[in-house]
Order: structure tokens, then C-alpha cells, then sequence
């Protein structure tokens, strides 16, 4: 009984203590407009606005409607009282004076100037904004944002109109999204988020069931989060997935040797994909697919995917081909289809794989397996896939089954066949079925015969894609040259290795932190290291570690396991170096966390040691509100660097 009252008391201040952490990253929250061009501060400059001086802009309007716009202020310390006029012309017609005091301009962010009633036929029509300050002297400190030439301009990308020459920073909006509106809505979805994880860790349920509660809540709060074109590459994924469903498995190219396709014109794809906030792809959203007009579209990256690595997205597309005729409303089916589609995968992984079934939870919780899990890319797919077929196998190989039925035969063959058109760099994780006893086949033959024949056709199927899909590498980067490299690598083998190890050192820990979701979107959403260290580390320790009565993997298949992981790890640094990296150079570019993401399930899984063993209370109570911690500290990020 005494025991039990520590553990409840113990329980009680853990809880305590994730409240607070909750309350404090939501109270210190800041969403706001930030200004993007703020990132390179060379490209900005300031300047003051004084009494009796006049800013004015001509500027395009981009659409049909228009909402408002945005110009950046500077307010350091300016008078309470300095009153900042704006007044919006089309021609010598004044359409709206808006007037913001001194006290209600924020520093360095973006000042909304909302139209009292939507603007319509506004699109390709030329209108003026004029700024007037009654500021004495710059000593008010109120300054505009200007960008100083067309070039930077161009390098910034101002959304909304055609600007040129010394510019005021400013963007139009044709949708606005009410910054409290979005505060509000984050905080709701993050004490969802919490509630949920506390609860399913307290009531005594199976794991996956644990899973699948929160990956829903979680996967569908990032669905909204995360939209069409905020992960890497997702525009030029949408095009590939968009060309298949049009009937063309394999891309065309153009004259210059480059990937793509030609195709109904889709408006919403020419949206900046790593500079667009919440405002830019809300105002973009009703933009419609043109059947009747084509044009080309480049994506020589994602051409030389197969069409079997979108195989969730594809149902999703061809439904919302159906339904919407706006790019928005397909892509989200497309990416509905993905989290649901990972979501099941996983499911099943945690329901049958036959030890650590906690720690493929917390893997696939990962900020960044659940940003892959809810986008356009084929890393959805193929990280649910790998999980999938790791777990099954161990299944095969440790649980109570005394033979294999046809079905765990065919699903066999079909899961080494579509790991093995995914991506090359994981075919040898086709080979984690070896760890299956012969006896389980029938014989030593059978085990030979049914293995090596489906090694062999994935490796087939694998060649065959391999030699279509190598005719889409184009040099990425400056310097890049696939044969040279390769030839470089077969004389000068050592210097890889030494170069591999360079890399490793200089980048390793960077590749963990991304590995856990340090840097979400295009990268430009930064999560504390420190919360994913702790992170990190509950995966080793639930890894690791072992209760008394849990399966022990065998020495045989750790290192099959352990070759597995090797293998796939020096493809996938060869195949950045020859396809990313310049000719010689001394370290590999292009290497990112998320590439480890399979092997690391089954570092996860297969190497734990009866030499830790685990002993105490249950662990959910306490993981579970942690995990929720964790989805609530990304998900603040993210929406405060994209709002």
C-alpha cells in the first residue's frame, strides 16, 4: 500500500511538472506575422519616417480580390503618441486612409492593413500605398522596411504584385487569417493534444490502441499545420503524383535533359514553397486546376521516383480529382490519404511486432516521422512500409506461429518487391526476413528457395526502375558530375572513407537532432534540442533495456540486423555523393536525419540486453504525457514560423 501511495504521489508531481511545461510554452508563444526577410538581414534596410516626409509604392495586384496588405515597421521605442498614416490608391482615387498610433506598431514584424470591404476585379490593376508620419525627427524611431534593389527583390520574393527599384517591404493578402483566430485554435489543438496523451497513458490499454488514439489527434492537428508545400520537395512530389494519375507512369523531358511533364496549369503550385506563411497559401487556396490550358512543369527530383512509392497519396489524388477542383482541396485528400494510410502501417506494426512495442511508438511519434507521415512525399510510404515489414518479420521469426501460411508468403514477396521500387538505398532491408527459422518454412530448401526468390525479384524489379529512373539525374548542384564521381570513388577509395568519416563527425549529432525533428518544414522551424535530447534518450533507454520475461534476439540475427543497417547507411552516403556532391570534395552534402529513420526501427528493436534489465511500474504514465509535450512543443514552432 505504501508503495502504491509513492507511485501515485510520484505520478502526481511528473504531472505537475508537464503542466507547467505546458502552460509555459504556450503562454510564451508569439504568433505573429514575422517578417521572412528578417532571416538575411543584408538584404533589408530601414529608414525613417518623418513629419513632412512622404513613402509612397506602386505595386500589381496578383488576384481578383484583395483583402488587405502588409508593410513592415520598425518601432524602436517611437512616441506613443506619433501617429503613422497609410492611404491606398487606385490612380488618383483614394480607396481607404487607415491611421496606427505609435503604441500599436510591434518592431520588425508585419503591420496588417485590412480593408473594410474586400476589393474584387483587382487583378493586374496598378495601385499606389502612401505613408505620412507626423514623427518631429528620427529620434521618434519609427522606420519603414525597404529592400533596396530589384536583385535582392528577387532573391527575397515579395508576394502579391510587381515591384522594382528601391521597394517598401510589403506584401498583399487576399485572404486574411486572424492571428488571435490561429492563437486560439493552437491552444485548443495543443491541451487536446496533452489531454489526450495523459489519459490513453494512465487507462491500461494495448499499445497500438495507444498509438493509434494519439497519432490521429496528433497526425490531424499537423495535417492543418503543415499544409500543401511546407515539407521539402512537396510541390515537386504533387506534380509526380499529379503526372500518374494522369496516365503517365514514367516523366518526359525537355530539351534541356530535365524531368517533368506537361500538364492541366495549376496556379497554386507557383506559390514560394519555403517563403509562404499561413496568409499566402490560405489566399492561394481557391485557385482552380486548368484542364483546358497545359504547361510544363520540371520536377526532376521526384521523376525518379516509381509509382508504386505514392501508392496512399495516389487514392487520395484521384478521389479529389473528383471531388475538388482546386489544387488545395486535391493535395489535402492526397495528403489525408498518407496519414491514414501510416497511421494503419504503424498500427499494425506495434499490434505484431512481438517485443519493444514502446519503442516503435515512440519512433513513429517523432516530430519528423509525423511530418513525413501527414505530406505529399513518398518518405510517408516507405517509412511505414520498412516498420511494417521489420515488425512482421520479428512476428515470423518470434512469435507463436509454428509455420507460414500463404498469406505471410505473399506478404513476403509484396513487401520486398515495393521496399525495393521505393528507394534503392533500402533494398537490403528485403534481407531482415532471413532472421525467420528454416523450420518455419518447411526445410532448408524451402527457406533457400522462397528467400532467394524474392531477394531476387526485388532486386530485379529494383534494377529494372533503376534503369529507367537514372536517365532524370541532372547535376543538382554546381560541380556534380555521377560518372566522374564514381570513377573518383573506385581510385581513391580510402579518401571516401576518410571523407565518410569527416562527415560523420562534423555532421552526426546535427543528423540525430533531424532525425527527431530538430528543424521541421523547410528546415526553418527550430524545436529545442535540448526537450528532443531528453527525447532521444527515453527511445535508447526503452530500447536498451529489458523486462525479465521479454524475448531475447538472437546473436544470428543482430548481425544480420547489424549488416542491414551498415549496408543501408553506405548507400545512402555513396548515393549523395555521387547524385549531391561535387567531384572530390571532402565531405558529403545533401545527408539529412530522416534518411536514417528506417534502421533506426530496427536499432530499436533488436538490440536491446538482458544486462539492463528493467524493473519498476508501468512506463506509460509517464512517456505518454511526455510524447504529448513533445507534439506540443513542435507544433507551437511550427505555427508561430509559418503564421
Amino acid at each position: 500500500m505504501e508503495r502504491e501511495k509513492k507511485k501515485s504521489w510520484s505520478w502526481c508531481i511528473y504531472m505537475a511538472v508537464i503542466v507547467v511545461l505546458f502552460l509555459l510554452t504556450v503562454s510564451t508563444a508569439k504568433f505573429d506575422h514575422i517578417c521572412k526577410y528578417t532571416k538575411n538581414a543584408n538584404k533589408v534596410s530601414q529608414i525613417p519616417l518623418m513629419d513632412g516626409q512622404v513613402l509612397e509604392q506602386d505595386f500589381v495586384c496578383a488576384q481578383d480580390v484583395m483583402a488587405g496588405i502588409d508593410i513592415y515597421l520598425i518601432n524602436n521605442n517611437a512616441d506613443e503618441d506619433v501617429l503613422l498614416n497609410v492611404e491606398l490608391y487606385d490612380g488618383d482615387t483614394l480607396l481607404v486612409n487607415w491611421g496606427l498610433r505609435g503604441d500599436e506598431i510591434k518592431s520588425e514584424k508585419f503591420a496588417h492593413f485590412i480593408l473594410p470591404e474586400k476589393l474584387s476585379g483587382m487583378a493586374g490593376k496598378a495601385l499606389r500605398i502612401k505613408m505620412t508620419s507626423d514623427a518631429k525627427d528620427a529620434s521618434s524611431h519609427l522606420f519603414v522596411g525597404t529592400v533596396v534593389s530589384s536583385e535582392e527583390l528577387e532573391k527575397i520574393d515579395v508576394y502579391g504584385g510587381e515591384l522594382e527599384d528601391e521597394i517598401i517591404c510589403m506584401r498583399t493578402f487576399y485572404k486574411y487569417i486572424s492571428k488571435n483566430m490561429v492563437a486560439g485554435l493552437t491552444i485548443l489543438a495543443a491541451a487536446v493534444i496533452m489531454s489526450v496523451a495523459i489519459v490513453i497513458g494512465r487507462i491500461r490499454m494495448k499499445q497500438e490502441k495507444r498509438y493509434l488514439f494519439l497519432s490521429l489527434v496528433v497526425g490531424s492537428v499537423f495535417l492543418i499545420v503543415l499544409p500543401y508545400t511546407k515539407v521539402p520537395d512537396e510541390g515537386n512530389h504533387y506534380l509526380r503524383i499529379f503526372e500518374i494519375t494522369e496516365g503517365h507512369m514514367i516523366s518526359d523531358k525537355n530539351d534541356e535533359g530535365t524531368g517533368g511533364q506537361y500538364l492541366p496549369k495549376m496556379d497554386y503550385a507557383d506559390v514560394n514553397a519555403q517563403k509562404s506563411t499561413y496568409s499566402d497559401i490560405w489566399s492561394a487556396s481557391d485557385k482552380t486546376v486548368n484542364y483546358g490550358e497545359e504547361r510544363w512543369y520540371s520536377f526532376s527530383n521526384t521523376s525518379l521516383y516509381a509509382p508504386v512509392s505514392y501508392l496512399p497519396q495516389l487514392i487520395g489524388v484521384m478521389i479529389g480529382k473528383l471531388i475538388f477542383a482546386t489544387t488545395f482541396g486535391i493535395s489535402l485528400m492526397g495528403k489525408i490519404f498518407a496519414m491514414l494510410c501510416s497511421v494503419i502501417m504503424v498500427y499494425f506494426s506495434v499490434k505484431y511486432i512481438p517485443m519493444k512495442k514502446l519503442s516503435i511508438v515512440m519512433l513513429a511519434m517523432t516530430p519528423m516521422f509525423l511530418q513525413e507521415s501527414v505530406s505529399m512525399a513518398a518518405d510517408c510510404f516507405i517509412n511505414a512500409l520498412c516498420m511494417l515489414a521489420i515488425s512482421y518479420a520479428l512476428y515470423l521469426a518470434y512469435g507463436e506461429k509454428k509455420a507460414l501460411s500463404r498469406f505471410d508468403l505473399s506478404f513476403i514477396y509484396v513487401s520486398v518487391i515495393l521496399i525495393a521500387l521505393c528507394k534503392i538505398v533500402y533494398l537490403p532491408i528485403c534481407a531482415i526476413y532471413f532472421i525467420i527459422p528454416k523450420e518455419k518454412f518447411g526445410s532448408a530448401k524451402k527457406y533457400w528457395g522462397i528467400l532467394g526468390s524474392a531477394c531476387g525479384i526485388a532486386v530485379i524489379a529494383n534494377l529494372i526502375w533503376l534503369s529507367i529512373s537514372t536517365g532524370y539525374l541532372i547535376e543538382f548542384n554546381e560541380g556534380v558530375d555521377s560518372a566522374e564521381q564514381v570513377a573518383y570513388v573506385l581510385s581513391h577509395p580510402i579518401t571516401f572513407i576518410q571523407t565518410t568519416y569527416r562527415t560523420v563527425k562534423a555532421s552526426g549529432l546535427n543528423w540525430l537532432m533531424m532525425f527527431l525533428g530538430s528543424n521541421l518544414a523547410w528546415l526553418e522551424v527550430g524545436v529545442s534540442s535540448i526537450f528532443l535530447v531528453i527525447y532521444a534518450a527515453l527511445i535508447l533507454i526503452s530500447s536498451v533495456t529489458m523486462e525479465k520475461d521479454e524475448i531475447i534476439i538472437y546473436k544470428k540475427d543482430k548481425y544480420i540486423a547489424g549488416g542491414i543497417c551498415l549496408a543501408v547507411t553506405a548507400l545512402i552516403f555513396a548515393s549523395l555523393y555521387v547524385q549531391w556532391t561535387p567531384v572530390g570534395e571532402d565531405v558529403i552534402n545533401g545527408i539529412q536525419g530522416r534518411y536514417f529513420i528506417p534502421i533506426a526501427i530496427m536499432l530499436c528493436t533488436m538490440f536491446g540486453s538482458k544486462k539492463f534489465l528493467r524493473r519498476g511500474s508501468r512506463r506509460e504514465p509517464y512517456i505518454y504525457p511526455f510524447i504529448g509535450w513533445i507534439e506540443v512543443v513542435s507544433l507551437v514552432a511550427i505555427v508561430q514560423t509559418l503564421l
